[in-house]
């Protein structure tokens, strides 16, 4: 909606012009002065009253103004002058630079307007922009860290007074850590304040008002020329642009993440070198601040900057995050995010988030990386079997393009093994938040809590009553537990009632809406959340202060006796404890409490064991085999697989029919390029595809998923006597074709049943394990449908001897 003012509106004191009656529309003057809102959330943020009161206070009288609601354009203020209308837009872009609004002053000559000297406007405009720059030198925020370094300096003298004198062994220690405390304080707090100076001066150098070699100083580990590509502008000033890109240097300068006073450090190092090992500690703001540093220097303009996280819900929070800081700095649809993949994706230039298996599918499409400038891999200390593929196929691509940039990130990767295999590759570590959290080893809380009795692990009953005494006895601070499975967050989030608290789950199979729920904030409440390890990394709840590990963790490993993949609770390693203990101490300290001794986290591995040392090796193999590598032996892997394993894996995928033997090499067939497209486990796959070969679409799909969870279908807990109760239950659904059709049995009945879960407790079924396999179900359908043009059903039709066959050919 549009609405003139007229003299008959007014504020409380207007200005003098308010009281001239406008010009009629149809007598539009020359020029207009339009207050744009650059993105949907400035139009929001912008309120009617607001526009109203900022366009009053324009001390220069307009022939006639309007006024918008809606839309974006905010205001419109008519002169008859260019004179007249670049004040006014001189005006408001100060108010703009001045944090009184978000609106974007922009001159609109009418098609009639007599001719005016642009150079006038820019050189006003750049004079306007340098002395707000020259202010920010010297702005609040410089002051305060300035003042921050003076007293950490002071503290650093007087620590150093009393560790020249004689002390105790253990007062010597205190002070001495202290002293080394300070110093990395002091130098972070310099580090921050020479990067925000550098900052402005680059800008100052793009508006012309400073050489760049008159302010290119030489620093440790900084080549002199990086300090004038911080910041690649275009050809063409963009006005809204540089200061967004001030507002937004403020702002890290007085958020203090560690990396950003590394910032002109890692750029020198990636422009100099092809690959980086970058250890950032926990905390440190790499995950969504690097992508940022490399967009603004303009390597990415050439190509995208891709960033991989290892699950979905890490690539749509940053996206989202790195979208909110970095608004109106880059163009519009700037930052992307693809959590899942799809063959129809075309990668444009701005920084695109996604999962490491996105982009090995992406891969494997083998359209190669000609649009990608820069990739960076993001959580790789996790060693999935996703990543090393990824590592490997980069790699080689290197070689082939010069240009291309490998980042490869984590804050507790094996930095000299990964270092290694890209020919000790330059490494770089950043230092994390100066909040310490301390670290609590309770290895002898029962074991049994009472009434939980058989109903869970004796860890998760042991987390559960950790988080109870914490909630009682320790001050305010969210809490973050971390459980194995989904069936155990949810199991405690069931089993902790408390008024005062609110208990959110958190793992991988949660709607993103519901996810964003931890990320809320819960006033008069403690935040209790209870998480898979997908709280793990690339995550940062706020307000987390206590952190319960468990020391357990849920992952796949092959088992010989079934031939498959299967999810075993396990312990973590020392990597993945010190991952979660960070979880604690983002904003303030913290406390980690593990439930286990300090003898058995010395005794934990150091990093995680790589993937594909623990799974099934046929996924990798048709993946490999996908990207045009005729010999699986000669892959150069970051840790090589055992021998006989990856010959195993493709004898089963040449019984599968997935893979053929031609003269000394390994060629996918038809049945191969399916199951690639598939991404599961091959033998489920092929049990899909014999299925769709007779005619029965829903049938395999819900077999593929049931097999995984069969063990977890049915509930057989409790005394003897529920246990024979339960073992009755089951009967009237067993198949004489054996487990696999009896779960099919279940699945059917369960789909049909109009209240499942009361059904589920009546006949003792796990209500949550069928729920699983009906998400798994909808997503093997989708992929079905977007990769390989098959429509699956909505309906079981039935089954027989036919899916009898398909199902023992194969299984």
């Amino acid at each position: 909606m549009r609405r003139v003012v007229f003299p008959d509106h007014r504020l409380d004191g207007p200005p003098p012009w308010r009281e001239r009656r406008p010009l009629p529309r149809c007598q539009r003057p020359a020029f207009a002065v339009l207050l744009l809102c650059s993105t949907p959330a400035v139009r929001r943020a912008v309120a009617f009253a607001d526009v109203d009161e900022l366009v009053a206070s324009c001390p220069f009288a307009p022939a006639q103004f309007a006024i918008n609601s809606s839309g974006p354009v905010a205001g419109r203020l008519f002169y008859d002058r260019h004179a007249d209308a670049l004040d006014a837009a001189l005006f408001f872009w100060g108010r703009r630079l001045d944090g009184a609004h978000p609106l974007t002053p922009v001159i609109d000559p009418a098609p009639d307007a007599p001719p005016y000297n642009d150079a006038e406007e820019k050189g006003r405009l750049k004079t306007l922009f340098c002395g707000h720059i020259q202010g920010l030198l010297e702005y609040q925020g410089v002051r305060l860290c300035e003042r921050r370094i003076d007293e950490v300096s002071d503290e650093i003298k007087n620590v150093s007074v009393l560790l020249s004198r004689h002390n105790r062994l253990v007062k010597f220690t205190e002070l001495r850590d202290k002293r080394t405390r300070l110093e990395a304080e002091r130098k972070q707090l310099k580090g921050r304040l020479s990067e925000f100076h550098a900052a402005m001066e680059c800008l100052l150098a793009r508006l012309g008002e400073r050489q760049e070699k008159a302010f290119a100083e030489e620093e440790e580990g900084v080549d002199a020329g990086v300090n004038a590509k911080i910041f690649k502008l275009g050809d063409k000033l963009d006005w809204n642009q540089i200061c967004q890109l001030m507002q937004r240097e403020c702002r890290r300068l007085e958020e203090g993440l560690p990396i950003y006073s590394c910032r002109r450090k890692i750029l020198s190092r990636i422009f100099s070198n092809q690959v980086m090992v970058l250890i950032g500690e926990t905390g440190s703001g790499k995950s969504t601040q690097l992508v940022q540093f490399l967009a603004d220097s303009g390597l990415g303009a050439d190509g995208a900057v891709v960033c991989t996280q290892p699950r979905k819900i890490a690539v749509k929070s940053l996206a989202q995050r790195v979208g909110e800081e970095a608004s109106g700095c880059y163009s519009n649809n700037f930052v992307h995010s693809y959590p899942t993949y799809s063959s129809f994706q075309e990668f444009g230039l701005g920084l695109i988030f996604m999962t490491d298996h996105c982009l090995l599918q992406h891969f494997m499409k083998g359209t190669g990386l000609p649009h990608i400038s820069c990739i960076i891999i993001d959580e790789a200390h996790e060693r999935s079997l996703n990543t090393d593929l990824l590592l490997a196929l980069i790699k080689r691509k290197l070689l082939e393009n010069i240009d291309l940039r490998l980042i490869i990130m984590s804050a507790t990767v094996d930095a000299s093994r990964l270092s290694g295999y890209f020919y000790s590759c330059s490494t770089l570590y950043v230092k994390g938040r100066n909040f310490p959290v301390e670290i609590k080893y309770i290895p002898d809380i029962s074991a049994v809590v009472k009434d939980f009795s058989g109903k869970c692990a004796s860890y998760a009953s042991d987390v559960l009553k950790m988080v109870n005494m914490i909630h009682k006895t320790e001050g305010d601070g969210a809490i973050l537990a971390f459980l194995t499975s989904q069936m155990e967050v949810e199991w405690a989030c069931e089993n902790f009632t408390d008024p005062t608290a609110i208990v959110l789950p958190m793992h991988g199979k949660l709607s993103f809406v519901e996810q964003r729920h931890v990320f809320q904030n819960y006033p008069g409440k403690r935040k209790i959340i209870f998480c898979t390890n997908i709280a793990e990394t690339s995550l940062t709840i706020r307000g987390v202060k206590y952190v319960v590990d468990s020391g357990m963790v849920k992952e796949s490993r092959f088992e010989p006796s079934s031939g498959m993949n299967v999810l075993k609770v396990s312990r973590i390693s020392q990597s993945s404890a010190n991952q979660r203990a960070g979880r604690a101490g983002r904003t303030e300290s913290g406390k980690c409490f593990r439930l286990y001794s300090e003898s058995d986290f010395q005794a934990m591995k150091m990093h995680q064991e790589p993937e594909i040392h623990k799974v099934h090796l046929g996924i990798a193999v048709l993946r490999i085999l996908a990207l045009g590598i005729k010999n699986v032996q000669d892959f150069e892997f970051v840790d090589a697989p055992c021998p006989k394993a990856t010959e195993v894996a493709i004898q089963n995928l040449i019984h599968l029919g997935a893979v053929t033997h031609k003269t000394d090499a390994y060629e996918l067939t038809e049945t191969g390029w399916y199951l690639v497209k598939l991404g599961i486990e091959p033998r489920l796959g092929k049990i899909i595809l014999g299925c769709f070969d007779h005619g029965l679409r829903k049938e395999g799909i819900i077999l593929a998923t049931i097999m995984p969870n069969a063990s977890s279908i049915f509930c057989r807990v409790g005394s003897e006597e529920d246990k024979y109760r339960a073992d009755c239950l089951r009967v009237p659904f067993c198949h004489h074709d054996g487990d696999l059709f009896t779960l099919l049995s279940v699945y059917k009945k369960w789909e049909g049943e109009p209240v499942n879960r009361n059904w589920c407790w009546r006949n003792s079924i796990n209500a949550k394990s069928l729920r699983r396999c009906q998400e798994a179900v909808s997503e093997l359908e989708s992929c079905l449908q977007h990769e390989l043009n098959i429509i699956v059903p909505s309906l079981v039709t039935g089954y027989g001897t036919q899916m009898n066959q398909v199902v023992m050919i194969n299984y």
